[in-house]
């Protein structure tokens, strides 16, 4: 298996419906049916999302496509964990229930894993295309100054790091985003998960980061691969602050997983795009 689509979805039938059809359009499209999986993570859903998955499944019996209903609600950084130990594939993608692949975006996708192999790289992040609610196309979002069509940054080198971190203009550069991030799935088994993340809505940066943190390189490119659906539901709920969060999120990751040599950068790069 090659590629492992983990989905973490709670209540959005409607959008996982239209989500799965242009996934497995575009697996049959490229005739991957060996080498691509789609992992549904259901978050105890009280909508139609266990039929909407049920039927994707028995439409497309030679598709590797599973469902797992959690027993109960465990919030939105529980849901991620449980997707990513779902993969069997090389590579992974935590992808939103509510993003898309663009047309071409999945023969994109596995252009992505083999520069990561060629290369050494495990966690390879693309740009995102903004699109509403209504699928009416909103804005490109780069992660880095225009002009940086690519770049691959090595963190075990001092300068390297900082000047990644000089470059970002959106959180998205940062890992904030879920489905713009291809990585090596094998990364969740080498890095211990801490349970202080739990809650944070950003678990999944546990891995990520902890894995950048180690000297590894992250490969950047402007192309995207998916459609980005901006919604005004908040995963982490109303009442609450997303400043706030985003702030929790990533002192924490500064605090327990970066070491001292940038850690000062990586914060004043957060500070920047707030």
């Amino acid at each position: 298996m090659r590629i492992s689509f983990n989905i973490p979805t709670y209540n959005r039938a409607e959008y996982l419906k239209e989500n799965l059809d242009i996934l497995t359009a575009q697996i049959k499209e490229l005739h991957k049916e060996e080498e691509v999986e789609i992992n549904i993570s259901d978050n105890a859903s009280t909508d139609e999302t266990q039929k909407v998955s049920e039927a994707c499944i028995a439409a497309n019996p030679r598709l590797h496509i599973s469902y797992h209903r959690n027993e109960k609600n465990l919030g939105p950084d529980g849901n991620f964990i449980t997707a990513m130990h779902l993969a069997h594939g090389e590579y992974s993608l935590l992808w939103g229930d509510d993003d898309f692949l663009k047309e071409g975006g999945l023969a994109r996708i596995f252009e992505l894993a083999e520069y990561g192999d060629r290369n050494d790289i495990q966690i390879l992040l693309s740009s995102t295309s903004v699109y509403d609610k209504h699928g009416a196309f909103l804005s490109e979002k780069y992660f880095l100054r225009e002009d940086i069509d690519e770049l691959t940054v090595d963190f075990s080198d001092l300068t390297q790091a900082r000047a990644y971190f000089f470059l970002l203009r959106d959180m998205g550069g940062m890992l904030s985003f879920i489905s713009d991030v291809v990585y090596k799935t094998s990364i969740i088994s080498e890095i211990p998960f801490d349970e202080d993340f739990m809650g944070t809505h950003y678990a999944f940066l546990c891995y990520w980061w902890g894995w950048l943190a180690r000297g590894k390189k992250l490969h950047y490119s402007n192309k995207s691969f998916l459609k980005e659906t901006y919604q005004f539901q908040p995963a982490y709920g109303y009442g609450v602050k997303r400043t706030l969060v985003d702030y929790n999120g990533y002192i924490m990751v500064s605090r327990i997983l970066l070491p001292e040599s940038y850690k000062i950068d990586f914060l004043n790069a957060f500070q920047n795009q707030h």
